[in-house]
């Protein structure tokens, strides 16, 4: 060989080195950018996980291992990324995830199983606390399995992209074949769905349509009207009557001069189905129902148009259906069944207008080019998204959320793609919002029941609402944690917009709800228009990951899980809102006994009085509006007493907050109950009062305190003995001694108490408890209960008298170090001649309280020469 082509091989060997060099370089340079990505998604994780996990830390473990566990997984995590070539360490990332992953799914599984006690609490429970640390290495395994197996991923995607175009050929065909079907509204659309995807999608879209119209509509007038219901029916009755959106009064059946201008077109919507239904609580509710199915309708075909994955499209769609949540608000009648839908149309409306370019001719050509060159996008969708934009904020200012969102995909097209339009579009959008937004937020807390924090704010709650479907929230925020691990990971650019574009409001109201609005009362209904994104986004995560990366026996089998955890979801929902009482006041049931024997002149105290099921009596007696907490003073209580002598007095439970708690519990103490805990199921107060009542030494509000106050401090050193009768509620815990970390409390275990009474104490954060026999007494009967001992020393003896019986008995296993203060709390039941003696009374003497059964009038006891006087005898009038 020539020296020259010798030089020539040489040099062509140096630059495929090079090459080599420089590509192996670049992945070394990827490696450590998707590794960095990694570590700071984990530590996001952790942040996230941090307000349990600290609580648990302090509550019952040192930091020292915590910490050690916290800086060895990531060490040996990044250990595996930079064996990224490795097939072992592939293969132990990628099971590793599935073992975490399986446990954090059976623990969801597990804690709906406790609805029917088929699983018991004590057992989730203690999985959750292990689940909670799971969250930590779940992120990040499930992080670096996506890095490694990105090609099998990105390979799914692009055979499911495929899939897509032979979709859009087939819907050219039919339109070509079928033009006049394909221009009916909706009918055309899913003609072209059902002939691109065959029977088996026929099949899925209305088997779901008809579980849709079967959970949302059956037994719909079931339950009485509840909270914020009366309020839209109101007016909606008024503007049947008069066409001005003001609240009918149904104590002087006329018009009254409240307005009600919230969400009108729901208003407006239900007001025309009371022209042709007539006023119930069906007729009311229908509108929702209605709206429920179209939400149904448009969230299948928008995601399987927008996806092209049938199997994504029907889980989804199962899923959202079947949650207690959507159950509830699609069988309400509030204007939230009417956002979801709204919402989520709007969301997809932009997405399509600023992703898709003009394709119309705008007056003339200068216009046209100048269009074409600043706002190149699909004005079609766009002037239906700001039609449904407006729509959905009249309907709710939460849907705000999403103006926000759009704003940010601008930014992220502006950056991803460095087209103009969309710089110009975010600089613009940026001006305006500024100005409106000064606006806007200036006079927001003056018509809303919200306030700007900006940070003050905790609400960690919304971050259970947002991820608990359909894998409980754990597991919702790691599936979450894996959609941002795509984002870095995925090739498909469209598909990456998409992805991103889902993100941006889940963020947002994450942002939003937890840390800067706070509104009066956390609830669900207030982001329950972004929690359909948020269960495609954990839904489609959960299948691709399971379709990518594992065997099809896997992916069948977690396509399986879901469809049974919604089914369970559904029934479960279906139930809890027709039966769970902790959901519906029952105020036909409680109002029964005020109907049949309110008296003329009566007094009628309502809190939110639902004069809807008092029609009957309200022309004869005399309504006190008790306002709300701040507008209806304890003075004006004792004042409106005095006005009249006998009456009734009655409050929703799940709206008992907005009665000053001094008022409550007054008439508690004081009234006879006639509804509520203890007396039924119908989670509506009632009691009955008359002169003879009220304590003649209440004239004022510190009188009236002093007559409330039971306050006593306990030592919990010596030897004390406390003693009260009750008829228990089901499930309930009637007494606590002490606080979180240190006391004695008392739970009754189930229904007529066939498992008895449990009985704990807790020192330092420790519990430890003791279930008694057995009770055979059902629920409704008086019992008398004993708990005592001897002192507050390691060894000391304590004693738990269930009717003058020892039902246990055992000793301290270390000192009680604090000291408590007894207070009458909220009983869930009735009570009783509650006596404290600081004194460890004898058996005879226990006996002798009890007696047989009859309540004991005085307070002193006598044995011999010895009497035994109570430290504390509060006696309730008996019912």
């Amino acid at each position: 060989m020539s020296k020259k082509k010798q030089k020539r091989h040489i040099t062509k060997n140096e630059q495929v080195k090079g090459k080599t060099k420089e590509t192996k370089n670049q992945g070394k340079k990827k490696l450590s950018v998707l590794i960095i990505i990694s570590a700071i998604v984990s530590l996001i994780a952790c942040f996230a996980a941090m307000p349990t996990i600290s609580t648990l830390i302090e509550a019952s473990m040192s930091k020292t291992p915590f910490l050690l566990f916290a800086f060895l997984v990531p060490f040996l995590l990044f250990v595996y990324a930079l064996t990224i070539g490795k097939k072992i360490s592939q293969q132990i990332v990628l099971y590793v995830f599935l073992a975490l992953l399986i446990f954090n799914l059976s623990i969801g599984l597990l804690s709906l199983l406790t609805y029917w006690n088929i699983t018991s609490f004590e057992l989730v429970n203690q999985l959750k606390i292990f689940q909670k640390f799971a969250i930590i290495p779940s992120v990040m395994f499930g992080g670096v399995m996506i890095i490694i197996n990105k090609n099998k991923i990105n390979s799914t995607i692009n055979s499911i992209n495929q899939k897509t175009e032979n979709q859009i050929i087939s819907d050219k065909n039919f339109v070509q074949k079928h033009p006049k079907i394909s221009k009916i509204f909706c009918v055309g659309a899913l003609s072209k769905l059902f002939h691109r995807e065959g029977i088996k999608a026929i099949l899925i879209f209305f088997i779901g349509l008809l579980l849709t119209m079967f959970i949302y509509g059956h037994d719909l007038g079931k339950q009485d009207l509840w909270s914020d219901e009366y309020q839209v029916v109101a007016t909606a009755k008024g503007y049947t009557e008069t066409g001005e959106f003001k609240k009918w009064d149904f104590i002087e059946n006329e018009i009254s001069e409240t307005p009600y201008s919230r969400a009108y077109p729901h208003t407006w919507l239900i007001a025309q189905s009371y022209k042709v239904f007539g006023i119930s609580e069906w007729s009311s509710r229908i509108v929702s129902v209605v709206f429920g199915v179209i939400f149904y309708v448009l969230f299948f075909w928008l995601l399987l148009t927008w996806f092209g994955s049938l199997e994504v499209a029907g889980l989804v769609a199962l899923v959202v259906i079947s949650e207690f949540y959507f159950i509830h608000l699609f069988r309400m009648t509030r204007m939230y069944s009417i956002l979801i839908p709204l919402t989520f149309t709007t969301f997809y409306l932009f997405f399509r207008a600023l992703t898709g370019t003009n394709k119309y001719k705008i007056i003339n050509e200068k216009i046209t080019k100048f269009v074409n060159k600043f706002f190149n996008f699909n004005l079609l969708y766009f002037l239906a998204a700001l039609v449904f934009a407006l729509f959905s904020f009249i309907i709710h200012v939460n849907s705000i959320v999403i103006l926000i969102a759009v704003y940010l995909l601008l930014f992220y097209l502006s950056i991803t793609t460095k087209e103009k339009k969309y710089w110009y579009n975010f600089i613009l959008a940026t001006i305006i919002g500024v100005i409106t937004g000064g606006i806007y937020l200036n006079s927001l807390s003056g018509w809303t029941n919200m306030e700007i924090t900006f940070f003050e704010n905790r609400a960690y709650q919304y971050i259970e609402f947002l991820f608990q479907a359909p894998f409980m929230t754990n597991t919702g925020v790691i599936l979450a944690f894996m959609s941002v691990f795509l984002m870095f990971t995925l090739t498909n650019k469209p598909l990456k917009t998409k992805l991103a574009f889902f993100l941006f409001p889940i963020a947002i109201t994450v942002i939003l709800f937890v840390y800067i609005i706070e509104y009066k009362g956390v609830a669900y209904r207030y982001i329950s228009h972004i929690a359909p994104l948020v269960i495609f986004v954990v839904v489609g995560v959960y299948l691709l990951i399971m379709k990518s990366l594992y065997h099809k026996f896997i992916y069948w089998f977690a396509l399986l899980f879901i469809v049974v955890l919604s089914i369970i979801s559904g029934i479960q929902g279906n139930d809890r809102v027709l039966n769970d009482n902790k959901v519906f006041p029952h105020y036909s049931e409680a109002y029964k006994v005020i109907n049949e024997n309110a008296k003329s002149n009566d007094a009628v105290f309502g809190q939110y009085l639902r004069a809807f099921y008092l029609q009957n009596v309200m022309s004869k007696v005399k309504n006190i509006n008790m306002l709300n907490e701040s507008k209806y003073s304890i003075q004006q209580f004792i004042t409106d007493l005095k006005k009249h002598k006998k009456g009734w007095i009655t409050w929703s439970i799940p709206k008992s907050y907005h009665i000053q708690y001094p008022i409550i519990k007054f008439v508690r103490n004081f009234f006879v109950k006639h509804s509520g805990t203890g007396i039924n199921s119908t989670n509506v107060e009632v009691y009955y009062y008359d002169s003879t009542m009220i304590p003649p030494s209440v004239i004022d509000e510190k009188s009236f305190n002093r007559a409330i106050n039971t306050n006593v401090n306990l030592h919990m050193r010596r030897g004390e003995t406390f003693m009260f009768w009750m008829k228990p509620e089901i499930k309930s815990a009637p007494i606590v001694i002490g606080d979180s970390l240190n006391g004695i409390r008392f739970d009754f275990i189930d229904d007529n108490l066939k498992n008895g009474i449990s009985l704990c104490y807790r020192i330092n954060g420790t519990e430890k408890c003791y279930k008694t026999q057995a009770i055979n007494t059902k629920q409704g009967k008086w019992l008398h209960f004993v708990w005592q001992q001897e002192s507050g020393k390691k060894g000391a003896k304590w004693n738990f008298y269930i009717n003058g019986v020892k039902a246990l008995s055992e000793q301290y296993a270390q000192n009680l170090e604090f000291s408590p203060v007894f207070g009458i709390v909220d009983l869930l039941g009735l009570s009783q001649d509650i006596r404290i003696y600081e004194y460890f009374l004898p058996e005879n003497q226990i006996k002798q309280v009890y007696n047989n059964g009859q309540m004991l009038l005085q307070s002193v006891l006598e044995d011999g020469d010895t009497k035994y006087a109570p430290i504390h005898h509060f006696k309730f009038n008996p019912n």
